[in-house]
């Protein structure tokens, strides 16, 4: 009786649950078609098809701007100024008077001087004639060559005094600041402005470390004025400017063991400031030609750097297509926008660019209009900032 009751009780169960699970198959079968009537789940990005570049590895350094024809002016005496002769920042020629010290006493030592050196020059020459009678002795004429001689020598001293304390302008240059007026007492050694040449030609000075191969006379170099916010689409960036070596040092410098160059700007061309900083582009090693990419296709995680290249493919309306895969990458090195490329990528290897970031391998890819400049320059400096 007991046997026939626990019968019933377990075939019940066993509908049960044949049935729970009829209706749970259904259900989940329901759902892989409704999944189904969905499009599979896909992205669209920029594609772009690798090529060999040319590259040459570059070292970069600052240099400092010299001008050819640069000088402090400062006073060798102290003394009173009585003339200020220049405005600052004015243009000024060789020779012109920039600011006067008080030579009253000089002038007056000067006229006496010359006084004293008229009546000396007289006596010399009576002694002189004299002694061509015997009248007078070889010591006396003697004494009267030798105190006019003195009395030359103290003129020349008064009037070296004089120029000493008479600024002039050696060469044809453009004034600096100065903040002194007339009656201002000026101690010597005192720096009164800042005279740099009205040339056209300006210098780069800049080292490079010993390790580097050394540079040879008008070897070229590019030079770049130091922005703000290089990376700032609205930035104004100069172009930059490529100029010749002409010069180096002899020696490397004990204080960082580096070499010492110089090169010849333009400045008409490349308008720059005397002791502004620059940054110089030395190009080192053999040229050679490697496969490069743009930097928004490159891609970072534990395991490096990898692109996505794509393989061509359909989707489920026989439209043309990319599956996105996976790819191993080894960069030599990144200039501007481009990324150059030893291993990994092959000439005509199709690969995602901008918009690389949101695929996985095996995701169903579209290629997209490329970017207006504007966008592309925004994504050229989020992938610059990223990289640094």
């Amino acid at each position: 009786m007991n046997f026939r009751k626990w019968s019933l009780t377990a075939g019940l169960c066993l509908s049960v649950f044949a049935i729970l699970a009829i209706v749970k198959v259904l259900e989940i079968k329901a759902a892989i078609a409704y999944g189904e009537s969905f499009p599979e789940h896909s992205e669209s990005v920029e594609i772009y098809t690798a090529s060999f570049k040319h590259y040459q590895a570059q070292f970069k350094t600052l240099g400092e701007v010299l001008a050819e024809q640069q000088v402090d002016i400062s006073n060798e005496l102290s003394g009173r100024i009585v003339r200020v002769n220049f405005i600052a920042g004015s243009q000024v020629q060789k020779g012109q008077i920039l600011l006067q010290q008080d030579i009253q006493t000089e002038k007056a030592n000067v006229a006496a001087a010359l006084a004293r050196k008229d009546l000396a020059q007289n006596i010399y020459n009576r002694a002189l004639d004299l002694r061509k009678n015997n009248a007078v002795s070889q010591e006396q004429l003697d004494k009267a060559k030798a105190d006019l001689a003195a009395l030359k020598a103290d003129i020349e001293a008064l009037k070296s005094t004089i120029n000493k304390k008479t600024l002039r302008a050696p060469f044809s240059a453009q004034a600096g600041l100065h903040e002194f007026e007339v009656g201002q007492y000026l101690q010597a050694n005192t720096v009164i402005t800042t005279l740099v040449g009205k040339g056209h030609t300006l210098w780069v000075d800049f080292k490079v470390p010993q390790f580097y191969p050394p540079l040879t006379i008008n070897s070229p170099i590019n030079l770049q004025k130091l922005q703000f916010n290089k990376h700032n689409a609205n930035s104004d960036i100069s172009a930059p400017y490529s100029a010749q070596i002409i010069a180096s040092n002899t020696v490397i410098t004990k204080s960082n063991r580096s070499r010492q160059y110089r090169a010849r700007v333009d400045n008409r061309i490349f308008p720059l400031t005397p002791h502004a900083i620059v940054e110089v582009e030395i190009p080192i090693g053999e040229p050679q030609s490697l496969i490069a990419i743009p930097a928004t296709a490159i891609q970072h995680d534990n395991l490096g750097q990898y692109v996505y290249k794509l393989k061509r493919s359909e989707d489920a309306n026989g439209q043309p297509a990319f599956r996105a895969e996976r790819q191993q990458i080894t960069i030599e090195a990144q200039h501007k926008n481009d990324v150059f490329i030893i291993t990994g990528l092959e000439q005509g290897d199709i690969i995602a660019a901008a918009g690389a970031f949101k695929l996985h391998p095996g995701i169903l890819t579209y290629a997209r209009e490329r970017a207006s400049s504007q966008n592309e320059s925004n994504s050229s400096a989020a992938a610059d900032k990223a990289a640094h």
